[in-house]
């Protein structure tokens, strides 16, 4: 998904990418913004991009529901992972941070 919506406790907030399961898709299927965080949400830095307020933005992903938010760094060739429990160096979908710049 791209462009999509997402009620959180800041406010609607888009992020660059998200992923979500056929389950998740059947149970929103016409919420605009959706009212939980698709399963997996991703957000890609630009030069202009704080990544404070990309870390944020992670967090209200998560808070909303997602079990997933990923922080992208191009420039860096870097993958920050971000889950419930925190910052983790696998995710639950089978990727390693390293694997990405591959």
């Amino acid at each position: 998904m791209v462009d999509v919506g997402i009620l959180t406790a800041a406010g609607i907030r888009a992020p660059d990418v998200a992923w979500c399961s056929d389950a998740f898709l059947a149970a929103h299927p016409e919420d605009a913004p959706l009212s939980a965080a698709p399963e997996l949400c991703i957000e890609i830095a630009s030069p202009g991009n704080a990544m404070p307020k990309l870390r944020e933005k992670a967090s209200g992903y998560l808070a909303a529901g997602a079990t997933e938010a990923w922080i992208v760094v191009p420039s860096a060739r870097s993958l920050e992972i971000h889950r419930p429990e925190g910052k983790v160096d696998r995710s639950a979908f089978g990727i390693r941070p390293a694997e990405v710049f591959e």
